[in-house]
């Protein structure tokens, strides 16, 4: 058949199955699952359908049990539309790379993990080490590492907030290094680095934060203060706290630690947002000054992110489009 009849053909696909918005799933549960619809070859058990190397493609988010639908139903997708074979690949929800590989998703460890699969922090940033140039992520010692209860190469889930809970995870990485915790020694932060399984771009997006400076900062008393997926504002309040921490590891104490004052009643940080990169917001640019880890009532507290950093030699992705020297909830 010539195009003009598969051109027809797809035309009448998109009018007949291209379901939008809300009102196409009212009544129906299968009203929404097409996410696609182009052009190519059937396949048949993973393989070529040689005798169907043309046809109409449907991509559906999943599958109906054969059965399910009848021939009359209005989502049921026949063999041949308009005289043109068809075929239906199931292919999930289809999202864009890198939308979840962004400072604040949330990273836990691999749901078959013997230690806490069901624990999850955020993804601070992307770094890179400072050797190597590999790029990875930062985000607490307590959330992916537990202070070397789980091994070096073990798998880290990367993910939305709706994908850890529901899908399959984004992206997948793999712990390197962490700052180890010493009982009865003063302790400088609670940080762990992960790389990646497979590349993706070396430059980070803070979305509505942006500008955001392509290299850390030091934080000072009074700075003012928001958090990389948070909605309420602080300012710094002490940069020298020495704080005794219940991790479910041990307790151990953590020195020259930031404590961030929210405004009563509200907080700044809460359970699944240790490992949150901490931006001074003052200036043209806001600038990385902290990790959260953990905190109380509107108290939050954080490790000094370039201290961090520098434990662990990693070094600050820039943001997107911008240059320079990139160095317990």
């Amino acid at each position: 058949m010539g195009d003009q009849s598969y051109s027809e053909a797809k035309k009448e696909a998109f009018r007949r199955f291209w379901k939008r918005g809300p009102s196409a799933r009212s009544g129906n549960a299968y009203g929404s699952a097409i996410v696609g619809i182009g052009r190519g070859p059937a396949e048949r058990g993973g393989k070529l359908d040689e005798k169907r190397k043309d046809c109409i493609r449907f991509y559906v988010s999943s599958k109906a049990a054969r059965g399910v639908l009848a021939p009359t139903h209005e989502s049921f997708i026949p063999p041949v539309l308009n005289g043109i074979p068809t075929d239906v690949f199931e292919v999930g929800r289809i999202r864009p790379f890198n939308s979840s590989v962004s400072p604040g998703a949330l990273v836990a460890l691999d749901e078959n993990s013997t230690v806490a699969p069901s624990d999850f922090g955020a993804l601070g940033a992307l770094v890179k080490e400072a050797k190597s140039g590999a790029l990875g992520i930062v985000t607490c010692n307590h959330v992916i590492a537990w202070n070397g209860l789980v091994s070096p190469g073990s798998r880290i889930q990367v993910a939305t907030r709706d994908e850890m809970v529901s899908d399959e995870p984004y992206a997948v990485a793999r712990l390197v290094n962490w700052i180890h915790l010493e009982h009865g020694a003063d302790n400088l932060g609670d940080c762990a680095y992960a790389t990646f399984e497979r590349d993706y771009p070396s430059a980070q997006s803070f979305g509505a934060l942006d500008p955001v400076s392509a290299q850390e900062g030091v934080a000072e008393i009074g700075d003012p203060v928001v958090r990389i997926g948070g909605t309420v504002a602080g300012y710094v309040a002490d940069v020298s706290a020495t704080i005794d921490v219940d991790y479910e590891f041990g307790t151990y104490r953590l020195v020259n630690q930031i404590v961030i004052q929210a405004p009563p009643g509200e907080r700044f940080a809460t359970e699944g947002d240790s490992g949150s990169v901490v931006l001074r917001d003052a200036g043209k640019e806001r600038v990385p000054i902290a990790l959260v880890w953990g905190g109380r009532r509107n108290l939050t507290y954080a490790s000094p992110l370039k201290t961090c950093l520098e434990k662990l030699d990693l070094t600050w992705v820039a943001p997107m489009g911008r240059t320079g020297s990139a160095t317990g909830y």
